[in-house]
């Protein structure tokens, strides 16, 4: 997930007439205002009377540690977290969003230790390597204006804490989105906007896409594919192309929706919309082929899923409980409205749908999910809580 729309703008013109670049500005961040530091620390464990499988793990003397299913990670405000795997072992590793100080701890474990004190205060936004080993720091200069990326490379070292290390990519790139170790990213110029596709640490540049519109977002799906769209608006409509990042060609998968969101699956054969239709929040999967959709029996912004590392066919979704009255998806990126979700796993082909957890019932605990992933091996499902920013994972395999 990225901010709420970098200089956004007001007034935003089809891409398909391109008329030229829009102008003006705004908010700055989707999910921007300042996290509400949670009332209390510690970690919130499944209560007694759940009926899901916590992990007992025997510590030898008649102590057992045990690790809840829904697990809380962080206490404090993140600015990006991954999860990875190191043979048999899942790290969870995440970025505090005011200090900037790395910690990291694994699925199996209830430890958490700091591998980095490099202190980079007022992060907003951290995209990471599908290796944990590199990360991307993106925040605002003082002179609330200039965006800038900061790409860092964890130190190899035998000491506990480790420094990072790194170089400042361009300033102000509006939009960034990361498969494996390449990164896709739009520009502004003069004439318009240009997509690049590079190495992490931005070596490698190539242009792959130009436009004369600017108003952009994107998500690279694979280091070969990526969906690209216009920021999605309920009161503007919107389009979306898959875009061969191997010869810069775009098709589009659907066009003239309100408040269109889409997210791409690995192989670029289906991309999963959501949209305004006939006044109602409706999800949609596209195929990218025949450019059919379908409606997906779930209510939810894109925002709020992530496609399986495994299965082409299955998303997984926060789905809130009901939907307040408001504007789609501005509303909720400004933080005018938020969400009590639960979270499903959805097969868009065959169209079963399980529910698989509802934090009420499981922590307690009511969450708007977002920046949802999950490891190479789906042993855990990972997401921050927008309400405090905290970071949390769902064991897939208990």
């Amino acid at each position: 997930m990225g901010w709420y729309f970098f200089l956004r703008t007001s007034n935003v013109p089809n891409p398909d007439t391109e008329t030229g670049i829009s102008t003006g500005s705004s908010d700055l961040f989707p999910f921007g205002k300042k996290p509400i530091e949670p009332e209390s620390g510690g970690l919130i464990l499944t209560p007694p009377d759940s009926d899901k499988t916590n992990t007992t793990i025997d510590l030898g003397g008649g102590f057992a540690e045990v690790i809840p299913r829904l697990r809380q990670i962080s206490t404090s405000p993140t600015a990006g977290a991954i999860a990875f795997n190191v043979g048999s072992t899942t790290i969870i590793r995440y970025i505090d969003r005011a200090t900037g100080h790395i910690s990291e701890t694994t699925s199996d474990n209830l430890a958490v230790k700091k591998i980095s004190n490099t202190t980079i205060p007022k992060i907003h936004e951290v995209l990471w390597s599908s290796d944990g080993s590199k990360l991307l720091i993106r925040y605002i200069k003082d002179d609330s204006v200039t965006i800038r990326t900061f790409y860092a490379k964890i130190a190899t070292t035998t000491r506990p804490e480790r420094a990072i290390e790194g170089l400042f990519l361009a300033d102000d790139i509006r939009d960034i989105s990361v498969s494996g170790n390449k990164i896709f990213y739009m520009t502004e110029m003069s004439s318009g906007s240009s997509g690049v596709l590079a190495n992490f640490d931005g070596s490698g540049k190539t242009t792959v896409f130009t436009s004369s519109f600017s108003d952009w977002r994107s998500a690279l799906s694979s280091p070969t594919g990526a969906i690209i769209f216009t920021r999605p608006s309920g009161i503007a409509e919107g389009s979306a192309y898959i875009l061969n990042i191997g010869n810069g060609s775009y098709s589009k998968i659907v066009s003239d929706l309100l408040g269109l969101v889409a997210l791409g699956n690995a192989d670029g054969s289906r991309v999963l919309v959501s949209a305004i239709v006939y006044r109602g929040l409706t999800t949609m999967v596209f195929d990218s082929k025949t450019n059919k959709g379908e409606s997906v029996s779930i209510q939810t912004i894109v925002d709020k899923c992530t496609w399986s590392t495994k299965n082409k066919n299955i998303i997984f979704c926060a789905v809130p409980q009901s939907l307040p009255t408001g504007v789609y998806p501005d509303d909720w990126y400004k933080g005018k409205v938020s969400f009590d979700d639960g979270l499903w796993k959805i097969d868009v082909v065959s169209g079963e749908t399980e529910n698989l957890f509802d934090p009420e019932l499981e922590a307690g605990v009511s969450m708007d999910m977002i920046k949802l992933s999950l490891d190479k091996e789906e042993n855990v499902l990972l997401f921050t809580n927008k309400k405090d920013m905290t970071v949390w994972i769902y064991n897939l395999k208990q």
